[in-house]
């Protein structure tokens, strides 16, 4: 019998401790198939840890600790979302403590649904590139701008009210988020949008803004791109929460059409999200 210097029975001990421990991690694998495990996430353990993959790809891992649960091997994102602090092993990944199993499987579930979210702003952005080119942008707000200047030397406001050179809309865009391009009525700030999201062209200076009018948009304080400014905008002078700015004469297509993107996609992933 192994003792220790009171006399305790540290065998004893141990194998006490080491069946809190099984039984700890047969409810969290317990706790998470209940409460995580889907079609797409699968919930696996081995000796001493419970595996979390997401369509295949690991998300996490845990270890049942003697006082505490160690989640590991998350990504940078959701190091920067979650409201624990994390640390990084070498050649690893990040991992962080959490106290209690509930805790735990909050944790994961949260996870989950933030992969969940960040595949479909993936799967959004990819559609929205596939329908819109840096070409077919660029040769859009092109035109745009040769009829916004027309239309300033004669007061009209001609010219197509559907985008130029688009006709289709990705599956991801439901009926509120349809495109809606055109000139409208003559403007001193004319500008092509898509839903809420809209560039901005001032044919008397020059300047181009991509922003999203304050009172159009419930979300606009939920966007996780805050504006560069406010600004009034157009003939009602409408207060609109900037994202980029720049003139014609230093327009650089690529870059608009990026910074475009982003705002696009931010409210599309609200939408969907709400």
């Amino acid at each position: 019998m192994v003792v220790d210097d009171n006399g305790a029975n540290l065998c004893g001990e141990s194998q006490l401790m080491e069946k809190t421990s099984q039984l700890q991690m047969k409810n969290l694998m317990n706790g998470l198939k209940v409460n995580v495990e889907s079609p797409l996430i699968s919930i696996t353990a081995d000796d001493n840890k419970v595996t979390v993959r997401y369509y295949g790809k690991l998300l996490c891992e845990i270890c049942v600790l003697d006082n505490a649960y160690r989640i590991a091997s998350v990504s940078e994102k959701w190091a920067g979302t979650t409201s624990y602090h994390c640390g990084e092993f070498q050649d690893f990944g990040l991992y962080y403590y959490v106290d209690s199993m509930d805790e735990c499987i909050g944790e994961v579930e949260r996870l989950c649904a933030f992969e969940k979210e960040e595949e479909m702003k993936l799967k959004n952005l990819n559609q929205l590139k596939e329908m819109m080119s840096v070409k077919s942008f660029e040769n859009a707000y092109q035109h745009f701008i040769e009829q916004a200047d027309k239309n300033a030397i004669s007061g009209k406001g001609e010219g197509s009210r559907k985008p130029y050179g688009f006709s289709t809309v990705p599956a991801c865009i439901g009926k509120q988020l349809n495109t809606k391009y055109g000139q409208g009525a003559a403007s001193s700030t004319p500008y092509m949008n898509w839903w809420v999201v809209s560039i901005y062209y001032t044919p008397k200076t020059g300047d181009i803004k991509i922003g999203i009018e304050e009172e159009r948009y419930l979300h606009l304080q939920d966007m996780s791109i805050s504006p560069v400014s406010y600004e009034l905008i157009g003939n009602k002078k409408v207060r609109t929460a900037i994202f980029y700015s720049t003139t014609t004469a230093n327009l650089d297509y690529a870059v608009l059409y990026e910074e475009f993107l982003k705002v696009v996609d931010d409210v599309v992933r609200l939408e969907i999200s709400n």
